[in-house]
């Protein structure tokens, strides 16, 4: 089925403006990054994950997430912001 323009018109929802002159290659940032951990479960409850199968996924990304971060010898904790980048 092709997409209808004329029913689905694009709707502006947000503008992002991005700095052109940014440095992401701190150690301050690589440390940010590298002791992040994903999970699929940090969502809205209704985005959640749902099922068994993800239910022990859910076990398998928190045990590799304490897993890293005690090989880093950094504790495991959600961010409160993301860094200032400079």
């Amino acid at each position: 089925m092709e997409w209808n323009e004329a029913r689905s018109q694009p709707t502006a929802v947000a503008t992002m403006r991005i700095p052109a002159h940014q440095n992401f290659d701190t150690p301050e940032q690589k440390a940010f990054g590298e002791n992040l951990s994903f999970t699929p479960w940090h969502a809205l409850p209704e985005h959640a994950p749902l099922g068994g199968i993800n239910r022990a996924q859910q076990a398998v990304y928190h045990s590799l997430s304490e897993l890293r971060h005690a090989l880093n010898h950094v504790p495991r904790k959600e961010p409160s912001k993301t860094p200032q980048i400079d």
